[in-house]
């Protein structure tokens, strides 16, 4: 598979132009090149929302996409970040006890 080029916004800093495989799926770009796990890979098959990131659209509407069954090209400059479930254990983690 040949690999073309790729950029986003992702928590708020921009990522790329890296060239990475058509057929990428997000959550292997997330793991393997940004190292970032917040995003697991539960079920494989978008049902258990395991994978879930928040896509930022231009309208200023957010929707919540299966990472592992959407491929990384499907974010091309796009502005994406962790799901409301997980900015909300982020938010307690960093607040004061």
């Amino acid at each position: 598979m040949a690999n073309r080029p790729f950029q986003l916004t992702l928590n708020g800093q921009s990522v790329g132009p890296v060239d990475i495989p058509d057929d990428l799926p997000m959550i292997d770009y997330l793991h393997e090149y940004k190292n970032l796990t917040g995003s697991r890979l539960g079920c494989g098959q978008g049902i258990c929302h395991a994978c879930v990131v928040i896509v930022d659209n231009a309208d200023g509407t957010s929707e919540e996409v299966r990472t592992c069954i959407t491929g990384a090209h499907y974010f091309e400059g796009k502005k994406c970040g962790p799901s409301k479930v997980m900015r909300a254990a982020m938010s307690r983690a960093r607040s004061p006890r």
